[in-house]
């Protein structure tokens, strides 16, 4: 709806895609007993995909955290080399 000198611009409230059913089965409600078993039923969607988000994201931190244990060995091993052959190196110039 494009806005007019006497009526100001208000967006849609009309679901975008097929995704946006809420609205669609909202309507369909007649009784509380509906209404309250269409709330349960998208709060326990809601959770399990909290659940389901709250997992991966703990996967992925548990999986940078082994990378980030495996570079910090390699880092130590350099420095060792590092040090190593800065020793070496300072023998030969003797």
């Amino acid at each position: 709806m494009k806005p007019t000198s006497t009526q100001p611009y208000q967006e849609s409230t009309k679901p975008n895609n097929i995704n946006d059913q809420p609205n669609a089965v909202f309507s369909d409600i007649q009784t509380p007993q509906e209404l309250t078993a269409f709330v349960e039923t998208m709060l326990r969607q809601l959770q399990t995909k909290f659940d389901d988000l709250s997992t991966q994201l703990v996967n992925k931190m548990e999986d940078m955290d082994s990378r980030i244990d495996v570079l910090q060995k390699s880092l130590e091993t350099l420095m060792q080399q590092a040090a190593t052959d800065n020793i070496i190196v300072d023998d030969l110039k003797k």
